[in-house]
C-alpha cells in the first residue's frame, strides 16, 4: 500500500531509492488504489532521481527531493 498524502488529486509519494523499473511495477499493483481515490497524478519523492512514465490514465513522475522541497518541479 502506498504511502503519502493527496492534494488535488495529486498523490505525493516518498520513493528514496526505488528506480523506474521497481517504481513502475509498485504504481501498477496500487493501481487500483490511485483509481479509488480519483488521483491524476503521482509525484514520487526520490533522493537523486528524474523518470516518468504514464499507466493508463494516471501520470507518475519521480522528481529529487532537493527540487520538490523549492517547488523547481
Amino acid at each position: 500500500t502506498p504511502l503519502g498524502y493527496i492534494i488535488n488529486n495529486t498523490f505525493i509519494q516518498i520513493s528514496p531509492f526505488d528506480n523506474e523499473d521497481s517504481a513502475w511495477v509498485k504504481a501498477y499493483k496500487a493501481y487500483d488504489i490511485y483509481n479509488k481515490f480519483n488521483i491524476k497524478e503521482v509525484i514520487l519523492v526520490t533522493i537523486s532521481t528524474h523518470y516518468e512514465f504514464i499507466i493508463k490514465d494516471i501520470s507518475f513522475k519521480a522528481v529529487p527531493f532537493y527540487e520538490w522541497a523549492v517547488g523547481l518541479s
